[in-house]
């Protein structure tokens, strides 16, 4: 079975999520509606949660056409601090298209906004050697 994936944090990279799967995977821009991003205590990578404001959206990728191994490695690598939801994603040539998301469920540990361009420039080298090919 194939299956889309709606990712928001370290996993928008293609280092990373190479890194991660062993292998490169088709990806396109997209955004979900009604979420936010959440920097996390203690933590380098987001958290997402339903958004209190209906116009709020996580910009993200969505990985397209993950078999089911590589489902099961991002299930380990996400861990149980994650719940894994179906949501609609919307692409930047604006079809829809069904997603697997990694929502955030422990709602204390949220802080504010999460920003992309930070991880890039002080925690993502690090993050793709502490990650590098072992799928946990």
């Amino acid at each position: 079975m194939k299956h889309n994936v709606f990712t928001y944090g370290s996993l928008m990279f293609d280092d990373i999520m190479q890194n991660l799967l062993g292998k490169p995977a088709t990806k396109i821009p997209a955004v979900l509606q009604g979420w936010m991003r959440h920097a996390l205590k203690d933590r380098t990578y987001p958290g997402a949660v339903p958004a209190t404001d209906p116009n709020a959206k996580i910009d993200g990728i969505l990985w397209l056409s993950l078999t089911d191994q590589d489902l099961a490695i991002l299930d380990r690598f996400e861990g149980n601090e994650y719940d894994k939801l179906q949501v609609e994603v919307l692409s930047a040539a604006g079809q829809t298209y069904p997603a697997l998301l990694y929502a955030w469920k422990d709602t204390s540990a949220l802080l504010g906004e999460w920003d992309v361009a930070e991880f890039d420039r002080l925690h993502r080298q690090s993050f793709v050697e502490q990650h590098s090919g072992n799928g946990e």
